[in-house]
């Protein structure tokens, strides 16, 4: 088997656990961008493409350096991730180089009014040229399933794999640069409140903020990450007194959920601006799950329906509420949380996914 993706494959794990949970069945080549460092004693071989220019020349020579491994190795099964593959995929439908392919859709992109580019409009040219003639179809949601299957005519539902993701645990904490501070921090033993991820303002970072502000002292709150809201986030924390407050800036991955099993409330905002946002395919839920998190997040229809049926949170636009009732339930949230990734352990999926490319 031949695996591409066009990008960094350090962060990108939906690509990393289904060459994991492949390459125990097959002999695995995964093929991703320069820009990345080697995985290593991973079960799979994982070759670096390597492109003398960036951007859109760029990508056209990675696409042309995947088809002359393709050529060479001739594999049974050619895996495409993400809308970037689906042009490889189209010339080898034609070239015939490879005997079965699996289109893996990241992401959904149905075109919408105002929203489509000249570049989405070509990436999506090539999926609808491939998407009913592949050997297997994935996606990564129910929701992006039943809109592709509807979009695109497709006489059955493309195979849901999702982002069922763990957060690694043992990592030593006093060796990040902010031990001391979180050491502070976790010991007022006030109920947490964290987000982790890209500090942006598009994730309602001010919300969470004033929320916080607006329940202190009985809640505290730590925001992990990076982004262009997180110096306005100190500023706000500055001038008040009553909200304890602990920012850390971007920590390793390894790190994070040794930090995050220590808090208690986890928030996550997913917009619902477009398609593809409001059938989001969230890593994070299972990742504060994975660690006994309960969740307060936007009212976005596919987060509120993985939420309400896991009982592992709440999807709401009032917050403030939302956070009070997670508070006044928390030992429920953190069984549920348990169960909930019980319920949805990786190694099931990546048995479905492994049966169902050796039924092609």
């Amino acid at each position: 088997m031949v695996m591409y993706v066009y990008g960094n494959i350090q962060t990108d794990a939906r690509v990393k656990r289904a060459a994991k949970a492949l390459a125990g069945k097959y002999e695995l080549i995964l093929l991703s961008s320069d820009c990345s460092k080697q995985v290593m004693d991973e079960g799979y071989r994982n070759v670096l493409l390597k492109c003398k220019s960036s951007g859109l020349m760029g990508y056209f020579q990675s696409v042309r350096e995947a088809l002359k491994v393709v050529r060479r190795e001739k594999p049974d099964v050619f895996y495409a991730h993400d809308y970037y593959s689906a042009l490889i995929a189209r010339l080898l439908l034609k070239r015939k180089h490879c005997k079965k392919i699996v289109y893996d859709a990241h992401e959904l992109i149905i075109p919408e009014e105002g929203l489509s580019d000249a570049r989405m409009k070509f990436f999506y040219s090539m999926e609808k040229a491939i998407v009913n003639k592949v050997d297997l179809l994935v996606c990564a949601s129910q929701e992006r399933a039943a809109l592709m299957k509807e979009h695109y005519h497709l006489s059955k539902s493309p195979l849901v794999v999702e982002n069922i993701s763990y957060l690694p645990l043992g990592f030593d904490l006093s060796k990040l640069d902010a031990a001391k501070q979180l050491d502070n921090f976790f010991a007022d033993k006030t109920p947490t409140l964290v987000y982790a991820g890209v500090v942006t303002k598009s994730r309602k970072i001010g919300s969470l903020f004033d929320m916080a502000a607006k329940l202190a002292p009985a809640v505290k709150l730590l925001i992990v990450g990076n982004g262009d809201a997180l110096n306005e986030m100190k500023e706000k924390a500055a001038g008040q007194n009553t909200l304890k407050c602990c920012f850390t800036g971007a920590v390793p991955y390894e790190a994070l959920g040794e930090i995050l099993k220590r808090c208690d409330v986890g928030y996550l905002y997913y917009p619902t601006n477009t398609l593809n946002n409001i059938n989001c395919a969230s890593n994070k839920i299972y990742e504060y799950a994975s660690v006994g998190l309960p969740i307060v997040a936007n009212n976005n229809p596919t987060v509120k329906r993985i939420l309400e049926h896991g009982g592992i949170g709440i999807s709401s636009d009032d917050f403030e509420d939302a956070l009070k009732q997670t508070l006044s339930n928390l030992n429920d949230y953190k069984k549920a949380c348990a169960k909930f990734v019980d319920d949805n352990r990786w190694e099931k999926t990546a048995l479905r996914l492994l049966e169902d490319v050796e039924k092609m």
